[in-house]
């Protein structure tokens, strides 16, 4: 590995550990998603259209509220009428310095 490339690791590192990071979707992505993220050192909530008690993770019903209570927002799931405009929906509950990376199928429109 070169210098470069530890050095982008390294601050990917820096940046995301402790960080809340809201999963919306938390299926097979999103699963392997947040296994990813905690690995980091990030604290792992999710949104899904179900809460699954077997995983520790913080459930929230309310996709603002984990919006809210994120630093970041990854994006896993499918565009269906649900979730469309999901992104708009969230924006200002995530506030200024909150992220927003979209992994799911479909395309995303504000």
């Amino acid at each position: 590995m070169n210098n470069y490339y530890l050095h982008g690791l390294r601050s990917i590192l820096i940046v995301l550990r402790g960080k809340r990071v809201g999963i919306v979707g938390l299926g097979n992505i999103g699963l392997e998603v947040a296994e990813r993220l905690e690995a980091f050192g990030c604290n792992i909530l999710y949104n899904s259209r179900t809460e699954k008690p077997f995983f520790s993770y913080p459930f929230y019903s309310d996709i603002c509220e984990l919006a809210a209570n994120s630093d970041a927002l990854v994006i896993c799931c499918a565009l269906t009428a649900e979730t469309h405009h999901m992104i708009k929906k969230v924006l200002f509950a995530l506030g200024r310095d909150g992220v927003i990376v979209n992994i799911g199928r479909g395309h995303a429109e504000l």
